[in-house]
């Protein structure tokens, strides 16, 4: 349960914490309403209906080993942090609302070196029971489908972040190794890591 996370973890009070949960509400209320800042990451399992209807607050980081599908794209994945707001919307829908920060290494698809990519963006989701309930969301939201009371945060943080990835991800300057070119303007195939040649070596090389 989030609030016994919570719990455990405000009594180590740890100054340089990054993550905090709090109630939106009036100001004068909050020293009373404030729940924490002494955990790091934020909460993985979490109930995203209750947040909405107490209109909670979560900012912090994802840790990293948690995103196998972002870390099967990416040659590294650095540091994923969010700051997310649970409300209810006036359409009465249950949203969340926020932005993602994110850094990963990817492979360049011109000079094929790392390039360290930053993935930065808004989270705008509707929390619904079902695909067809998501059919009937407006159109400002995309729907979170959450069928039973306790969520997976970390999951739908790592599906915006998926979306996010570049399909041909690039430096942004010129990085093409200009003397690697043919005449016709194509990459000049390197023997040392061209597998094709390496087996036409060996090929030559057997006995008749």
């Amino acid at each position: 349960m989030v609030a016994g996370g919570l719990t455990a973890c405000a009594k180590k009070k740890q100054p340089s914490a990054r993550f905090s949960l709090t109630r939106a509400v009036d100001a004068n209320m909050m020293p009373r309403l404030f729940l924490g800042w002494f955990c790091r990451m934020v909460p993985r399992q979490i109930e995203p209906r209750k947040f909405a209807q107490h209109g909670l607050q979560v900012a912090g980081d994802i840790p990293v080993a948690s995103l196998v599908r972002l870390a099967a794209m990416a040659l590294e994945v650095h540091s994923v942090a969010v700051k997310l707001e649970f409300s209810v919307a006036e359409t009465r829908h249950r949203v969340v609302t926020g932005q993602y920060d994110g850094r990963v290494v990817m492979q360049c698809q011109r000079c094929l070196e790392p390039v360290e990519l930053h993935l930065v963006g808004d989270v705008s989701l509707a929390i619904v029971w079902s695909e067809d309930d998501a059919k009937l969301l407006p159109s400002d939201y995309e729907p979170w489908v959450v069928a039973q009371d306790q969520a997976d945060l970390y999951e739908i943080i790592e599906e915006e972040l998926l979306l996010a990835l570049p399909l041909v991800p690039t430096h942004d300057y010129d990085c093409m190794d200009r003397t690697a070119l043919t005449p016709d303007g194509v990459i000049a195939p390197s023997e040392h890591n061209n597998p094709f040649q390496v087996l036409a070596r060996l090929k030559g090389s057997k006995p008749n």
